[in-house]
């Protein structure tokens, strides 16, 4: 057995022209794994960036608010954030519908990190929801609601400027 383990320590150094050992040679598979691990990292980073930008930002309460938004534990939200775990497309989706960030952005770095409402007022169902809400009430308080909501916005977007 000790052969076997001084082997493949031996397989995993190799010589320069000089016959001296060289920094480890990671086969194909370890070099995409890492590749792999790092492209995911990237997607935390601007999933955690995309959401700072719509004013949700890190701290105390930061998980659960996720937790509860997407509807995900959580735990397998923390896991997810902290890259102990993958990020799922499902669970992108879900950020994106409830905090109007873009998946684009996040899973391809593209585009901005947060979407504008107008183009996808059809793919949102919080924005569904909101406009099935307004219409259900009467005009003065829909009038009210909606200065509401544009008071929030206007605080949110001063916190993020």
């Amino acid at each position: 057995m000790k052969d076997g383990f001084d082997q493949n320590l031996k397989d995993l150094w190799v010589k320069d022209d000089f016959g001296n050992s060289e920094i480890p040679v990671y086969k194909e598979d370890d070099k995409s794994h890492y590749e792999d691990s790092i492209k995911e990292l990237d997607k935390v980073t601007r999933l955690l960036d995309a959401l700072k930008s719509v004013g949700v930002n890190e701290g105390p309460g930061f998980c659960n608010k996720i937790s509860e938004a997407t509807g995900y534990s959580r735990n397998r939200v923390s896991d997810m954030l902290s890259g102990n775990a993958a990020l799922n497309p499902r669970f992108i989706k879900a950020v994106c519908a409830a905090f109007g960030t873009s998946e684009e952005y996040i899973s391809d770095d593209k585009g901005q990190m947060a979407s504008t409402p107008i183009s996808n007022i059809n793919d949102s169902y919080a924005m569904k929801e909101a406009i099935r809400i307004l219409a259900s009430m009467s005009e003065p308080e829909r009038l009210r609601a909606v200065a509401m909501l544009m008071e929030m916005l206007q605080k949110q977007q001063s916190k993020i400027t």
